[in-house]
C-alpha cells in the first residue's frame, strides 16, 4: 500500500499500489483499485501422460480461478498506474505486461507453457496487449493501451525476463461486451 495518496492526474490520486483510471465519455473519471489474485500451475498431467504415449508435446498452464474478473471497466481505455518500488534490483517497469486471459472452463488462462515430447525445449506463450509505458514520477508507472480494449478478460502482471518462469500474481480485469 501506499504511504499517502498520491496524485497522478488533476484532481486524481492513487487509491492502491495498483490502480486503474477511466474516463468516461459523460461522467466523472472512475478512480479504481485493483488487487491481486494469486495464480496457479496446472500441469495437466493426465493430457500430458496421453501425448506422451503418441510423442506429442507437453503443456502447462498458468491460470487463475473463475472465469470473469470481479473488477469490471466501464470504457475501452482504461490508464493504468503502478507504484514501483526503486528499491527493487529487477527492473519492475520493463516486466509489467497486459495479457488478455483465456476463459477455459472454470478459470482463466494467463501463460501457457509448451515443451517437446522429452520436457526440453520449454517455451512460454501469452497473448500480450500492446501499451505504452511512461514515468508518472514519484516511483509511479503509466501504463496505457495503445487502442481500445476489445471485450473480454484482461490481466496486468509482472512478467519475469527468465521464459520459463511465470508471475505468482495477476491483477484482472473485464471488459463487458458493448452494444452500439
Amino acid at each position: 500500500m501506499l504511504a499517502a495518496p498520491q496524485q497522478v492526474e488533476p484532481g486524481l490520486r492513487l487509491t492502491s499500489a495498483l490502480t486503474v483510471i477511466e474516463h468516461p465519455a459523460s461522467g466523472d473519471p472512475i478512480v479504481s483499485a485493483m488487487h491481486a489474485t494469486k495464480v496457479g500451475s496446472n500441469a495437466h498431467t493426465g493430457s500430458n501422460f496421453a501425448r506422451g504415449l503418441v510423442y506429442s508435446g507437453q503443456q502447462n498452464t498458468v491460470e487463475i480461478d473463475g472465469v470473469t474478473s470481479s473488477l469490471i471497466l466501464q470504457t475501452t481505455t482504461p490508464t493504468f498506474y503502478v507504484h514501483v518500488d526503486p528499491e527493487d534490483p529487477s527492473d519492475q517497469r520493463a516486466m509489467f505486461t497486459l495479457v488478455r486471459l483465456k476463459p477455459s472452463k472454470d478459470t482463466r488462462v494467463a501463460i501457457t507453457f509448451t515443451a517437446n515430447t522429452f520436457g526440453g525445449g520449454r517455451k512460454r506463450h501469452i497473448d500480450e496487449v500492446p501499451v505504452a509505458k511512461s514515468d508518472a514520477g514519484n516511483d509511479v508507472l503509466k501504463v496505457t493501451p495503445q487502442s481500445p480494449l476489445t471485450a473480454g478478460e484482461y490481466g496486468l502482471l509482472m512478467l519475469p525476463a527468465d521464459s520459463k518462469t511465470f508471475p505468482d500474481r495477476v491483477y484482472a480485469f473485464t471488459v463487458p461486451l458493448r452494444e452500439k
